[in-house]
């Protein structure tokens, strides 16, 4: 097991938006940590198949915003159990509104009664439409929910970045997929008011 995730610091101790964001973290790390024990104890290595291979599961992480108000990270899970055809990867996503002292939802973003799921499916569709891999895999970029829980904001780049888990948009030979969507392209549908306004032109 290696873990290697970010947390906030702050000079008081006890700073709720700070404590917060931590524990939705080590929440995280702990449930999928506790997912790969159970699976080492469902189906323990058996000599005969895993020919010397060991089980491992790694967590990283890749940070995308650290503002006044909002953090915004992935955490970057891979792993095996010893025996199994290939390796695992998966990632799970941290947006936290410090300001609101709460994990963020993608609706969250945008202002009420947007379309929004309909332009990040159509941009997300179109990026991929041009690899080689993404016929047939067609309904994991479909608008809804569910395909894009795994999301984070770019400050560097203000950008709507969207994780696709191999399997999803493509089999897993072609490995995770990010789909990087400009502020520009959002216009209109972002709140200003809301956890990323302070990036409008």
């Amino acid at each position: 097991l290696e873990v290697n995730v970010p947390l906030l610091r702050a000079p008081d101790p006890n700073d709720a938006p700070t404590t917060g964001f931590n524990a939705v973290v080590q929440s995280a790390v702990d449930e999928m940590t506790s997912a790969f024990v159970k699976d080492l104890e469902l189906y323990p290595p058996d000599p005969a198949f895993t020919a010397g291979t060991t089980s491992f599961f790694l967590v990283n992480a890749t940070r995308f915003a650290l503002t006044q108000r909002i953090v915004s990270l992935r955490l970057d899970v891979g792993g095996y159990v010893a025996g199994a055809a290939h390796p695992y990867s998966f990632s799970r996503t941290v947006n936290y509104d410090l300001q609101a002292n709460r994990e963020l939802a993608l609706a969250d973003l945008f202002r009420p009664d947007e379309d929004y799921l309909t332009t990040i499916a159509d941009y997300s569709r179109t990026e991929l439409e041009n690899t080689d891999f993404f016929a047939g895999f067609e309904s994991g970029a479909d608008p809804i929910e569910e395909n894009y829980r795994s999301w984070n904001w770019s400050a560097e780049t203000p950008s709507l970045v969207i994780t696709f888990d191999p399997y999803q948009v493509g089999p897993y030979a072609a490995g995770p997929q990010e789909i990087k969507i400009p502020i520009d392209n959002l216009n209109g549908l972002l709140d200003p008011a809301g956890p990323v306004g302070e990036f409008l032109p």
